[in-house]
């Protein structure tokens, strides 16, 4: 347990309408309600490699459609966020799931990163996707040390993190540039495209940057980027052929790639 930081995001700022209108993949909840993950949750559980009996703590579960997945293959999954309306939005995901389609447990607690009610070396896997930007530096600290003390001695951490700054700083402007010769105006700040919501963003990353968090609070890591963006609003096959090269190839990706990926241990 951690003194409180000074700083946080307020929970009220994650409001119901934020999970269902913003927070990336809304649409495919609420198509497929829970049953089809976004990519960004969806390849950092592949990539994880999880096996039925571990025991995973996903922090920060939002919507509720990972634990609803983990539950589904047989896996015993803690489910913590500290938003009234996640938990809200989970809860009512989870008790429409059959009972007889449980094939592990679930549970959801109303809690913190830098305050966790868990007992040291608890957990195989703890989840952590699309979080660590919503948290100022001091209680990403916090946070990493707590995840750290709750795993097992071979437990692994999962993260993703988007925006990478470097597509931001130098990505985006290039982006921004042939977008306008297309005809499409976009903002210069890339924050503006959700202007509603792009305050809670406090602490974005850069593989470097996150590798040295890691590094900080005692994990070893492996911090790579990976393309979770499939282009399926791009109808021009010429641009999307391109686009697809400029995120998936070095040196090209190292600026053009928006998703990071880190999978760390205990040093």
């Amino acid at each position: 347990m951690s003194d409180k930081p000074q700083k946080v995001v307020s929970s009220s700022d994650y409001t119901e309408e934020y999970f269902l209108t913003c927070c990336q993949g809304f649409s495919e909840f609420g198509s497929t309600t829970g049953n089809i993950l976004p990519l960004r949750l969806r390849i950092p559980w592949e990539i994880a490699d999880i096996k039925p009996n571990d025991l995973i703590l996903d922090l920060g579960c939002g919507r509720g459609e990972l634990v609803k997945q983990a539950t589904l293959q047989g896996n015993n999954i803690i489910g913590i966020d500290y938003s009234p309306a996640a938990l809200k939005l989970s809860k009512q995901l989870l008790n429409k799931l059959e009972v007889n389609k449980r094939n592990g447990k679930f549970s959801l607690i109303c809690g913190n990163a830098f305050d966790l009610p868990i007992k040291d070396e608890t957990f195989d896997f703890v989840i952590m996707l699309d979080v660590i930007e919503h948290l100022y530096e001091e209680e990403t600290n916090n946070s990493l040390r707590n995840i750290r003390n709750i795993l097992k001695p071979n437990g692994k951490l999962i993260i993703h993190t988007m925006p990478n700054l470097n597509y931001y700083r130098w990505g985006y402007p290039i982006f921004r540039l042939v977008e306008k010769v297309r005809g499409n105006i976009l903002p210069k700040n890339p924050r503006d495209r959700w202007k509603d919501y792009s305050h809670v963003h406090v602490n974005e990353q850069t593989p470097r940057k996150l590798s040295k968090f890691l590094s900080k609070n005692g994990f070893k890591s492996n911090v790579f980027l990976y393309n979770l963006n499939d282009f399926k609003n791009e109808k021009n096959i010429f641009f999307k052929k391109i686009m697809s090269i400029l995120v998936n190839y070095v040196p090209f990706k190292w600026i053009f790639c928006n998703d990071i990926i880190a999978i760390a241990v205990k040093k």
